[in-house]
């Protein structure tokens, strides 16, 4: 068991085993099994896993001679806490299992807790990792005498490892510095030691290792000052990694070779398959190739022979990169692939991200472009939300100097208007001075000086109103460029690698007609959407001018369907059209044609595969409209939602195939049906479908 979980076991029961063994009990037999089954679990860091064996065996032998149930459940906490330290995850959660069934004292339930949480985590089942932690968290809070600040901090501690395995480095730091500073203020040098090294080897991840040098070489000191062998090998490990990356190899290698010697020491019997994977790195970083690939093989070994998921999938991409480092693409494209696989089983975005772009280079170094193109298109589509995220922040500061620069406008326009303001005041004094004597002319100048007033009270109304305007302007653009960035960014990059590919100039005319009908439908879509933002741009404005006149339905209708038969063929939906005859309109033909293909594109996104969509016109009761109704058997909308269906800017919702949306669609439909003297509306139930209806006046 790790030197941090030991600190929390013993900090749990809140005595060390020499405080044990002073201990005197009128059930001499129990307290020594207790004593040996803590003994073993302080021998678990040294190193010392037979004798561990041993004292877990007979005391688990003696407990169940004596129906000791205290004594059978420290047993099993003891044997998982070797298992754990020996990275045998499944081996642990296995023992874990009949644990629980057999617990009698909940006293053992926080380390248990912590302990499987830690065997998910090297799993790589961070979902179910973080979720053990916080039942630990929890039940250290319901513990009376457990709920100690140093148990709760060592647990966020270990949250802080996951969260960095995930990529959540904000989460991570935040745990990470709670339980420094808790360390600090306790004095608890075996603690803190833990906490730097993780810290120095977050800032090696982080490709900082002149910040990573200064924790480690603290952790460092703390731990051969207090004889932590264990707490001494993993900031060796750290530290020649944060060397390594500073190009600081001959000083690396020793310390890795100070790491392997007390690995043989403490960890016997556990494979250093990281520190095997290190030295390949080293190695392939002076360029000894051949030293670099026996170094991960054997890495990778050990890693499959123990299902750690993670190794696999470092081991795997370390060796892909050699074989690109050596120019022998298909040897690495099998590595890589393998990588993939991995990456995919960890549920990591950053890990998957990285293989599809190592599979995209290394396709098109083999000529494989149908192949490059599909990871290249993966990779976007990965890499899209942190894009989102770059742009969300330009858009706001964008927002923020624009809102800077108009208020100043409207500061200075009402300085200048305060100063003229003024001068004409102290003229009007003057010319009061000099009319005393005329009562009229006194009269005169105080109607003059309320009518400014006044004037200024309307100018002053007039720019807050304008201010306002500007605002809401300034939010409107930034939705349209926003949803422009998203929407059109991934077609486009698509677009860019087909482009690449070509410029190659290695591709047959007959490849370019094959890759090019890959893109096709996202382009198609594309144009949908642009058409669907100029008019949603144009509704907006105060210049939005319809062009009304006779427009045969039907025809429309068709058309836009025919534009959408791609979509519907491949989410395998049947359309049904009922037209009446008599389906005139007077309207704009290029309005009710956006109309019509947003609420049909709508229909397809909310209904299933192999669902139903139909089409139908009909007379209004008073046969002066024509009514058009949209109908689908998808997903249904909430009542919730409906309050807000027609409003500006609705947060989308993904289709049923995890369609994306820009949340506008029908705010604009509501508003071009308005303007044609019409009604928009809806009918929805959740699980069953909606139908839309719009209605037009008769031509």
């Amino acid at each position: 068991m790790g030197t941090l979980i030991k600190a929390i076991f013993i900090g749990f029961f809140g005595f060390s085993l020499v405080q044990v063994q002073a201990q005197h009990s009128d059930i001499a037999d129990t307290t020594h099994v207790k004593e040996m089954l803590l003994q073993a679990m302080e021998l678990v860091d040294r190193g010392e896993n037979d004798e561990v064996k041993r004292i877990i065996k007979q005391g688990k032998s003696l407990a169940d001679s004596l129906d000791y149930g205290y004594g059978k459940s420290l047993a099993d906490l003891a044997l998982i806490d070797l298992l754990v330290t020996m990275r045998l995850a499944d081996s642990a959660l296995v023992v874990g299992e009949g644990f629980i069934e057999n617990l009698v004292d909940n006293r053992l339930k926080v380390q248990f807790l912590n302990l499987r949480a830690t065997a998910y985590r090297m799993k790589g089942d961070y979902a179910k990792s973080i979720e053990s932690y916080d039942e630990a968290l929890n039940e250290a809070s319901l513990r009376e005498n457990t709920s100690n600040p140093r148990l709760k901090a060592g647990i966020k501690m270990n949250m802080g490892v996951v969260y960095g395995e995930l990529g959540d480095y904000n989460l991570m730091l935040e745990h990470y510095l709670e339980s420094l500073q808790f360390a600090e203020q306790a004095n608890d040098s075996a603690f803190l030691a833990v906490i730097l090294n993780n810290l120095g080897d977050t800032f090696v991840s982080f490709e900082e290792p002149e910040k990573a040098v200064i924790y480690l070489e603290r952790a460092l000191d703390i731990a051969r000052g207090i004889d932590s062998k264990v707490d001494e090998l993993r900031v060796l490990t750290n530290y020649a990694n944060a060397l390594t990356d500073l190009g600081e190899l001959d000083k690396a290698l020793e310390m890795y070779e100070q790491a392997f010697d007390l690995h043989t020491i403490i960890r016997e019997g556990v494979p250093p398959f990281i520190l095997l994977h290190n030295m390949g790195n080293l190695n392939r970083q002076r360029g000894d190739y051949q030293e670099a690939e026996r170094y991960f093989r054997e890495s990778l070994l050990f890693s499959e022979k123990f299902d750690v998921v993670e190794g696999i999938y470092h081991n795997s991409n370390a060796l892909g990169e050699l074989f690109v480092d050596q120019q022998q693409f298909s040897e690495a494209r099998t590595w890589f692939e393998k990588g993939l696989t991995s990456a995919k089983k960890l549920g990591s975005s950053s890990l998957i991200s990285t293989a599809y772009n190592n599979l995209y280079t290394t396709n098109k170094e083999l000529a494989d472009y149908q192949s490059a193109l599909e990871h290249f298109e993966n990779y976007t589509q990965l890499t899209d939300s942190l894009f989102d995220l770059e742009k969300e922040k330009e858009f706001a500061d964008l927002t923020s100097k624009l809102e800077l620069e108009q208020q100043i406008q409207v500061n200075e326009a009402l300085k200048e208007q305060q100063r003229a303001q003024d001068q004409k005041l102290r003229f009007q004094v003057v010319a009061l001075i000099a009319s005393l004597i005329a009562l009229s002319l006194l009269l005169l100048i105080v109607y003059l000086v309320l009518k400014s007033r006044k004037a200024i009270e309307r100018k002053n109304l007039e720019l807050r109103n304008t201010t306002k305007q500007l605002e809401e302007i300034l939010e409107s653009r930034d939705h349209l460029m926003g949803v422009i960035a998203h929407d059109l960014r991934s077609p486009l990059a698509t677009l860019q690698g087909l482009l690449d590919l070509i410029s190659s100039d290695v591709l047959t005319i007959e490849e370019i007609r094959e890759l090019s009908k890959t893109i096709e439908p996202t382009l198609q879509k594309n144009s949908d959407t642009i058409e669907g933002l100029l008019a949603w741009s144009q509704s907006q404005s105060n210049g939005l001018n319809l062009e009304f006149k006779s427009v045969d339905l039907t025809e429309i209708i068709n058309s836009v369907v025919d534009r959408q038969s791609y979509n519907l063929n491949q989410k395998n939906l049947s359309l049904t059209m009922e037209l009446d005859d008599l389906s005139k309109v007077n309207g704009d033909d290029s309005a009710i044609r956006m109309v019509l293909r947003n609420l049909l594109i709508n229909a397809i996104k909310f209904t299933e595969k192999g669902g139903n969509i139909y089409i139908r016109t009909r007379n209004s009761k008073d046969e002066s409209k024509v009514i058009v109704e949209i109908e689908d058997t998808g997903i249904g909308i909430d009542e919730e939602l409906k309050k807000d269906l027609f409003k500006d800017a609705v947060p989308s919702r993904k289709g049923t195939n995890a369609e994306q949306g820009n949340g506008f669609g029908l705010s604009m439909c509501k508003a071009f049906v308005n303007k044609m003297k019409g009604n928009l509306y809806c009918d929805s139930t959740v699980g069953k479908g909606s139908t839309f209806y719009f209605e037009l006046p008769k031509a």
